[in-house]
């Protein structure tokens, strides 16, 4: 059987600060090297907005499937909040006519 629990065994607890905090400690990073080098702001950007956007889209399917919780709504509204944050970061960004798509 495939899945994850949390029942305070050691290897059930390294695999979620491994999997699960390594990506976050990537996104952070990610997001990071785009602050430090404006020319990458727009790429770092658009990878948080791919793995948030994909966060969400498996909370939807965890709703689907395993039915909707107070815990799983909070979470939704969390994420789909900086979702919309970042998209909007990246909508909004200001961009040079050499970064436009010639015609």
């Amino acid at each position: 059987m495939f899945g994850v629990s949390i029942s305070g065994e050691p290897h059930s607890i390294t695999f979620l600060r491994t999997s699960l905090g390594a990506m976050f400690y990537g996104l952070f990073f990610t997001f990071a090297i785009g602050l430090v080098r404006p020319h990458l702001f727009v790429t770092g950007l658009t990878v948080v907005i791919g793995f948030m956007t994909a966060i969400v889209v498996w909370r939807f399917y965890g709703l689907a499937i395993g039915g909707i919780t107070d815990t799983n709504l909070s979470e939704l509204r969390n994420e789909g909040l900086f979702l919309l944050f970042f998209i909007s970061g990246w909508v909004s960004y200001p961009r040079s006519s050499s970064e436009a798509i010639p015609e």
